[in-house]
C-alpha cells in the first residue's frame, strides 16, 4: 500500500542536508572555540559515551574535574550556538 502524499510544507530534500551542513560546520566551530580539556571531556562523554570516571582517567584528573570541564563547556555551547542554530 503507497504511503499517503504529504500534505505539509516541509523542507524539499536537498534543504534537509544542507541544513545539517551548516548545523555541523557552526557546531565544529563552537567545539572548536572549547579549551581543550573542556572540548575533549565534552566529546569523550556525549560522542563516545565514556563514563565520568573513564574520563578522569583518560585525562589524570578528578571526576569532580570532569564533570565541571562538562558543565563549562555545555554552557559555553549554549552561548555560543544561541541564535546561530534556529
Amino acid at each position: 500500500m503507497p504511503a499517503p502524499p504529504r500534505d505539509d510544507a516541509g523542507p524539499a530534500p536537498g534543504e534537509v542536508e544542507s541544513v545539517l551542513d551548516a548545523v555541523g560546520d557552526e557546531l565544529r566551530a563552537a567545539l572548536l572555540r572549547l579549551p581543550r580539556a573542556r572540548r575533549i571531556a565534552f566529546l569523550l562523554r556525549v560522542v563516545e559515551g565514556f563514563r565520568y570516571r573513564e574520563i578522569a582517567g583518560f585525562l589524570g584528573i578528578p571526576e569532580g574535574t570532569v564533570i565541571s570541564h562538562l558543565a563549562r563547556a555545555r554552557a559555553a555551547l549554549r552561548h555560543d550556538l544561541s541564535g546561530r542554530i534556529a
